[in-house]
C-alpha cells in the first residue's frame, strides 16, 4: 500500500473515532450467535 491510500484510511478511522463520521456496524449475514461461556461452578 502506498502512502496516499494509507493516509486516507487513517483519516477515515480518525473521523470515526472522533465522532465526525458515523461508524456503521455491518449487518450480520447469518443467524450465527457468539458462543456464551459456560458459568463456572
Amino acid at each position: 500500500m502506498t502512502v496516499e491510500p494509507a493516509r486516507e484510511l487513517a483519516l477515515i478511522a480518525d473521523e470515526k473515532i472522533l465522532g465526525e463520521r458515523p461508524a456503521v456496524e455491518p449487518t450480520p449475514t447469518s443467524s450465527y450467535k457468539t458462543p456464551t461461556p459456560a458459568p463456572k461452578p
